[in-house]
């Protein structure tokens, strides 16, 4: 008789612990699989989504203005233009103030994107005023050497409190557009809270490769840890020869553990094979994908390629946007409207094979309702529903053979 109580305690034993495995939510799943992986993991911050151009750098300059201690600054790339100058002269300013500024740029990235004879001596103007600007990687004889790991990350730490991440570099195109793609969209977020350390870390192990200083041996770069709010996140940081594959394997975790929507707003989404794969698998599993992409893009053969990936995608069920209101340059996924990623990450392999690349992955259904409502007005209000049936209507037959060509090339577009 004892035994065969002890038989019944044990099955309801296991049907409990199933009933509540049964319960658990895809944001419970991925948060468990993501610190399995040893992700650094924050809870207690705060969040503030900065939706524009306009928005993130009236924000961000103002915080930049009461900074009294230091600012550290880490961009693919700025550009010798109004809002150029600007940061610039705020940093000057600063500096003079007795604040410590830090600035490291992609030598590629910013060179690349500037008239030559301006930006070197734009560049020997600010170093000559003593602040530290270091260039990643400058692009040197043969080149080629230095082609394919290129620091795309946008990260700027202000006294330890806070810390912007997200798409934007600094340039005027993400206020005023430019005139040949009209307006340039793209989003960031401030972060208040414990995450600033791990971006703060980031940042001076980058610091410490160009320079050799080590800044986490200073306590003057201690981050303020206390609890700022109540948004759990985890930030996911690539490094080309450490954490080579961490963007692919956490978009694809977060993607596998959907239980209902998943939806994606990139630039670039010419798919390697692991995300593809994951969406492919959520398909199947009967969630609903919705990719958004751009009609207009900076990369005159991304659209034929992206148009190809798109295809592929639709015959297996997808859903795919194309957004007519100008460049929409934004990195956000949001997954069953309660958890997101917002970052510097494009879905190509540029970001997700070669690059540095920072992303924050958002455990908090408020914010990630603040980004998906942005996603559902733009597709309401500027998006065209790319289907099979009109597919080939929108892309000529010699645009799709472009975008069979060029696809064994995406990974170094």
């Amino acid at each position: 008789m004892m035994s065969y109580c002890r038989f019944v305690f044990l099955l309801i034993l296991i049907g409990c612990s199933l009933s509540v495995a049964a319960k658990e939510t895809s944001s419970e799943r991925t948060l468990t699989q993501f610190r399995a992986m040893n992700l650094p993991y924050y809870e207690g911050n705060d969040i503030t989504l900065l939706p524009s151009g306009e928005i993130k750098f009236r924000d961000m300059m103002e915080r930049m203005r009461q900074a009294k201690h230091y600012i550290h600054v880490e961009y693919f790339k700025f550009k010798v233009d109004s809002i150029g100058t600007a940061f610039f002269r705020l940093l000057g300013e600063k500096m003079r103030e007795g604040v410590e500024v830090r600035f490291i740029y992609d030598g590629y990235g910013t060179r690349h994107s500037n008239d030559t004879e301006v930006f070197d001596a734009f560049v020997d103007s600010v170093r000559a005023t003593g602040m530290p600007l270091y260039a990643y990687d400058p692009m040197r004889f043969p080149y080629v050497n230095h082609a394919l790991h290129r620091d795309h990350r946008k990260i700027v730490v202000i006294d330890g409190e806070m810390a912007y991440i997200g798409g934007m570099n600094v340039c005027d195109y993400y206020i005023h557009g430019r005139p040949e793609l009209g307006e340039w969209r793209d989003m960031q977020v401030r972060i208040e809270g414990p995450a600033v350390k791990e971006l703060e870390h980031i940042f001076s192990v980058m610091w410490y490769d160009q320079t050799k200083e080590v800044l986490e041996l200073n306590k003057a770069y201690d981050c303020d840890m206390s609890v700022k709010g109540s948004v759990p996140m985890v930030i996911t940081d690539r490094q080309p020869r450490y954490q080579s594959s961490v963007m692919r394997d956490t978009y694809a975790v977060a993607i596998d553990n959907a239980d209902s929507i998943v939806q994606i707003v990139n630039p670039y989404p010419m798919l390697v094979r692991k995300v593809k794969k994951a969406l492919d698998r959520a398909l199947e599993r009967g969630v609903r994908v919705e990719i958004m992409v751009s009609t207009t893009c900076d990369n005159k053969l991304v659209p034929e390629i992206v148009a190809i990936e798109m295809r592929k995608l639709l015959r297996k069920g997808a859903h795919v946007y194309y957004y007519d209101g100008g460049f929409h340059h934004t990195k956000v996924m949001t997954v069953d409207d309660t958890y997101c990623t917002v970052g510097s990450t494009n879905l190509d392999g540029r970001s997700l094979v070669f690059d540095f690349e920072v992303n924050a992955y958002i455990f908090h259904p408020e914010v990630t309702l603040r980004f998906k409502e942005i996603f559902e007005r733009d597709k309401r209000e500027h998006c065209k529903e790319v289907t099979l049936e009109n597919f080939n209507q929108r892309f000529t037959r010699k645009q799709r053979r472009i975008g069979k060509m060029m696809r064994p090339v995406k990974f170094f577009m």
